[in-house]
């Protein structure tokens, strides 16, 4: 017997119960199953996911995430994940005095293990006038987390308690302080293993003594500007990803770039 994992077999066939030996086509994990020993055991040949908008490119499969959600593994196996967190927001302008807010927290991490189960993926939303953004995470219940932290927030108005810290610091606006901090680890442990060089993200820029003293918020492949910086005070750059997944994704390849100030 076979049926969709959205079908319940009628109680007068199977009495309503998985038996040894039944087959089924389970549409959560793309794949083939039979029940064995009060487990429905994986019977596709392939690994695979379900989750997202799945896209194929060369021999890749990709799923990306754009708002909150699950991806559902069919057995064991290994993935190149990237992760990037909610910017945070610029500095507040009501008075014209804004400076640029940090870029949210990358990971990318090649050939990471997951395991046959469902995973929780949150996307971390960008943060409003003077408020950072929030984490994204990539978790399963009782297992493994990874947590790309939120950007902080840019500093502004006459306030020595500028830009807020987060994966990317928020830049400053009083005049003469250093840009808050990035606080996104190199290594990124998941709470069971560490990866090393895998995390990204830079402090902010250092406000100017005269007008306009803003400066950028920290990016994943660079810190933000000073004010004076030529070109302005620009944002640090994102972290250049266009070798992994082409130039077609991202800002040109490119993720997590800090936000200019005003």
């Amino acid at each position: 017997a076979r049926w969709t994992s959205n079908f319940t077999p009628p109680t007068e066939a199977y009495g309503g119960t998985a038996r040894n030996g039944m087959i089924r086509y389970n549409s959560s994990i793309d794949g083939i199953e039979e029940y064995r020993g009060g487990v429905w055991h994986n019977l596709s040949g392939g690994f695979s996911g379900r989750g997202g908008t799945r896209t194929y490119s060369g021999s890749y499969t990709y799923h990306t995430f754009i708002s909150s959600s699950s991806m559902i593994f069919n057995a064991s196996g290994s993935i190149d994940i990237l992760i990037v967190a909610g910017g945070g927001g610029g500095g507040d302008n009501s008075n014209q005095r804004g400076a640029g807010g940090g870029a949210g927290g990358l990971i990318y991490i090649g050939s990471y293990p997951v395991i046959e189960t469902t995973y929780t993926v949150t996307v971390g939303g960008g943060g409003a006038e003077g408020a950072s953004g929030t984490n994204s995470v990539f978790s399963y219940t009782g297992g493994t987390t990874l947590t790309a932290t939120g950007g902080g927030a840019g500093g502004y108005n006459d306030n020595t308690d500028n830009g807020a810290d987060g994966g990317s610091g928020g830049g400053s606006w009083y005049p003469g302080y250093a840009g808050a901090s990035g606080t996104q680890a190199a290594n990124t442990s998941d709470g069971s293993n560490t990866y090393n060089s895998t995390g990204w993200g830079n402090d902010g820029g250092t406000s100017g003594s005269v007008m306009p003293y803003a400066s950028g918020g920290g990016g994943a492949g660079a810190v933000g500007a000073n004010y004076n910086t030529a070109g302005g005070p620009v944002g640090g750059v994102g972290k250049d990803m266009s070798a992994t997944f082409g130039s077609s994704v991202g800002e040109s390849g490119y993720f997590a770039g800090g936000g200019g100030g005003a």
